[in-house]
């Protein structure tokens, strides 16, 4: 699937690391929830990948499918992860959701 148009914005490939310093509190609750942010957006880029590819597979399979509908199901299964992942990790930032538990919830 090497054709397929990238999301916009920004995709985590790595979780920050905690610091270890003698930060106070609220900085390593901060890095907490920014290392459960990324690792949320990693996993909806997985989930979205794989049931794209599975969507698309069985539309190519049957040849149902131009390039211009390809474009548009893969800009609108990244606009629907971005809009669910940004209501996932809105609270987190936020500090309204204790990221361990978010991320336990999330769990694929």
């Amino acid at each position: 699937m090497s054709d397929l148009v990238e999301p916009r914005g920004e995709t985590a490939t790595e979780s920050p690391e905690i610091s270890e310093s003698g930060a106070d509190a609220d900085t390593d609750a901060k890095l907490d929830s920014e290392s459960v942010v990324a690792e949320i957006r990693n996993r909806a880029e997985r989930v979205r990948r794989r049931e794209l590819d599975a969507a698309l597979g069985k539309l190519e399979a049957r040849e149902e499918i131009t390039p211009e509908q390809r474009r548009a199901v893969v800009e609108l299964s990244a606009a629907i992860a971005g809009v669910l992942v940004e209501q996932w990790t809105g609270p987190l930032r936020d500090s309204a959701v204790d990221p361990e538990i978010a991320l336990d919830l999330l769990t694929e």
